[in-house]
């Protein structure tokens, strides 16, 4: 009967919801640049000559990214460039500003640059619309810009028009087609009886990659070692954990059940007012059941995922004691919680994971070993294993 409850809860959670993911990186190294506006520091990328700035991202989304134009500080007026990017070596925006120099005096707008030498112009921001599929944008330093551009990358809800980058266009470049010395006599056909031949010159090139494939549930095998809070030998677990992973919060909250298996053993001596001292010995198999909810923790600077995790626990308990030579036997169903984080990285295919994880469960057992006494099954549980997301 319990077996066919514990079928029912991993049915309960396998049910299809559509998934939309959404990912922005920065992939490329570059050095920060100090400005302090209005009487705060702010940190900006700084392009160099040398540098590109290079975003993964994956869409249907938009980048918004605020920049200024770095000039020598003897230098007036204002500062005219133009701002390109490369989206998958292919497909080219250009976008011209004139900026004006920011004043050069202490006000609350600007007052302090922190880099030596240089002075910034007024900012203005740029949108990029990303399409759908996964992409690498790159963004030069404009070549207008000896000293460098500053700026700053942040998702967007929406289109904002007024800031709109300028539609791309085809970046690469189309080989001319010979021109032959010997003229020929051009023959009118009817459309009808003839059909236009492809050349490699004029077939046209698709660049977009193929969406990829929704995902909608993740599963893990963990292999666990548990240090009992209760006087009992430290023992090894085993467990399944399936999750559904919920729109919410850009795709990072996930829904579960996990549900596995571990032994617990002791023995040790008692002391009775009718038989005086014995010995006794017991032994616990326990099937762990949890319940709860996952957060992936946006860290994108890091190469690796960092989570945490919670919910309700219950165990189901099957005890053997030994007293006298005699055994007995008991069973029940311990309740509590769970609280656990860890990190996960992928191999190239799915995630190994490691977790550190405490779980607390009471359960109450009528027997020579612990009358009267609540025990807790739970304790604290070392997780390594490896998921895989579908």
């Amino acid at each position: 009967m319990r077996l066919f409850n514990l079928v029912v809860l991993f049915s309960f959670f396998l049910f299809p919801v559509i998934l939309s993911s959404q990912e922005l990186k920065i992939t490329s190294k570059h050095s920060d640049f100090s400005i302090s506006e209005q009487g705060k520091p702010q940190k900006y990328i700084h392009l160099k000559s040398d540098q590109d700035l290079v975003i993964n991202v994956r869409g249907p989304m938009y980048i918004n990214i605020k920049f200024r134009a770095l000039v020598s500080a003897e230098k007036k007026g204002s500062a005219t460039f133009t701002l390109s990017y490369l989206r998958d070596g292919a497909f080219r925006s250009n976008n011209e500003y004139t900026l004006k120099l920011e004043p050069k005096k202490q006000n609350r707008k600007i007052d302090v640059i922190t880099e030596g030498g240089y002075w910034a112009t007024e900012h203005r921001w740029i949108q990029i619309k990303v399409p759908d599929g996964e992409h690498i944008y790159q963004i030069p330093r404009p070549a207008e810009l000896p000293e460098g551009l500053i700026l700053k990358v942040y998702k967007a809800e929406k289109e904002d028009s007024a800031i709109l980058a300028k539609p791309e266009v085809s970046d690469i470049p189309i080989a001319p087609i010979p021109v032959k010395k010997e003229e020929k006599v051009i023959v009118a056909e009817k459309v009808s009886d003839k059909k236009p031949v492809i050349t490699a010159e004029n077939k046209e090139v698709s660049h977009k990659r193929p969406a990829e494939k929704t995902r909608y549930f993740s599963a893990a095998l963990k292999a666990n070692v548990l240090i009992p809070t209760s006087r009992v030998d430290s023992t090894y677990a085993l467990s399944l954990d399936l999750k559904y992973i919920s729109p919410l919060l850009n795709n990072r909250l996930a829904f579960g059940i996990e549900a596995g298996y571990y032994p617990l053993s002791g023995s040790g001596k008692n002391m009775d007012p009718q038989i005086g001292l014995f010995e006794y010995s017991f032994s616990i198999t326990n099937i762990p059941v949890f319940i709860g909810a996952e957060y992936l923790l946006p860290l994108n600077a890091l190469p690796l995922g960092i989570y945490v995790n919670g919910g309700y626990a219950m165990v189901f308990s099957y005890s053997t004691s030994k007293v006298f030579e005699g055994e007995s036997y008991t069973d029940g169903i311990a309740y509590g919680y769970y609280l656990g984080s860890g990190v996960q990285i992928s191999p190239g295919y799915g995630f190994i994971i490691s977790e550190l994880r405490y779980s607390s469960a009471y359960l109450k057992y009528d027997t020579k070993v612990d009358i009267g006494e609540t025990g807790n099954v739970g304790g604290t549980n070392f997780y390594i294993g490896y998921k895989l997301v579908f």
